[in-house]
């Protein structure tokens, strides 16, 4: 899975955390980002088919978003 992030003030540090629906976390990944705009992937293929949630955190700032693996 490619996620892009951008930002107008400029990205920082971003951490990339993949939970389940019982809120285990499956996957985390931490991102330095110089610019405004990143672009990185996430190891989703070897996951087994369900529903699961992208959590983006920065400083201060969570973005959770529901991805289905079929």
């Amino acid at each position: 899975m490619t996620v892009e992030v951008s930002s107008e003030k400029g990205i920082g540090e971003v951490t990339f955390e993949v939970v389940n629906l019982t809120g285990s976390l499956i996957y985390t990944r931490k991102v330095a980002a110089q610019d405004e705009f990143m672009t990185t992937t996430l190891p989703t293929k070897a996951l087994p088919a369900g529903t699961y949630f992208i959590k983006i955190l920065n400083g201060s700032n969570v973005w959770q978003h529901k991805f289905i693996k079929q």
